[in-house]
């Protein structure tokens, strides 16, 4: 799937993002600021898609002085059906986060977030979903449960049957955390900057109790969330 644009996962991309910023624009936009805002494809390639979705009857169009406006018609058929593929990411991301919540049932999650291209909103096609999840200090076990690795292949697998994308899932524990803290590992600047946060605990308590428990001095974590 598109990821950041899954409406281009059905049509060629350049339809998806005019289709796009006509959905996140109900009051009426010119042809010229859909192309920039589309930020793709020539004037005139959006202009024709323009007037091909007019066509459709997808879009309404009307004349205000000497400007054409371009809104899309909401009573239309296809329209609730565009506007819920427009909200996908955000579907995606209750499903990861329902599934991390249900091992309270088995092995519970400390802290659990999305991060890479998807938590940046510039994943592709080809790209994968990135989630962190790190097993809780008082489980009264550890990574090599089981219960614990079965959760993380059947959410792995889960990802990629909703989306056709690869599930990438970094599983951690307090000691892993604390090492890569302590050798300060560019990815964990990665989750502080873009981590989309899913359940338990907050990525910046998660990450001050880790060095309180690994005996490291307490600094500044500004930026996780």
């Amino acid at each position: 799937m598109y990821l950041s644009s899954p409406l281009a996962s059905l049509v060629p991309a350049l339809h998806a993002r005019v289709i796009q910023v006509l959905l996140s624009n109900t009051g009426g936009v010119t042809g010229r600021q859909v192309h920039r805002l589309a930020g793709m494809g020539s004037d005139t390639g959006v202009r024709n898609i323009l007037v091909a979705l007019v066509e459709q009857g997808l879009v309404l169009s009307e004349t205000v002085g000497r400007a054409r406006l371009y809104r899309m018609n909401t009573d239309h058929v296809l329209y609730r059906s565009l506007l819920d593929m427009s909200r996908v990411r955000a579907e995606i991301v209750s499903r990861v986060r329902v599934e991390i919540e249900s091992w309270d049932n088995g092995v519970p999650a400390w802290h659990s977030s999305i991060f890479g291209s998807f938590a940046r909103g510039e994943a592709g096609p080809d790209s994968d979903i990135d989630v962190l999840v790190v097993i809780a200090p008082d489980a009264g076990t550890d990574l090599t449960d089981d219960r614990w690795v079965t959760q993380i292949a059947t959410l792995a697998q889960n990802i990629e049957t909703w989306t056709g994308n690869v599930g990438q899932i970094l599983d951690a524990d307090v000691t892993t955390l604390g090492k890569m803290l302590q050798h300060e590992d560019p990815l964990v600047a990665s989750w502080r900057a873009d981590a989309v946060p899913l359940s338990g605990e907050t990525l910046l308590q998660m990450l001050r109790e880790v060095r309180v428990r690994c005996g490291m001095p307490l600094q500044s974590l500004g930026g996780a969330r």
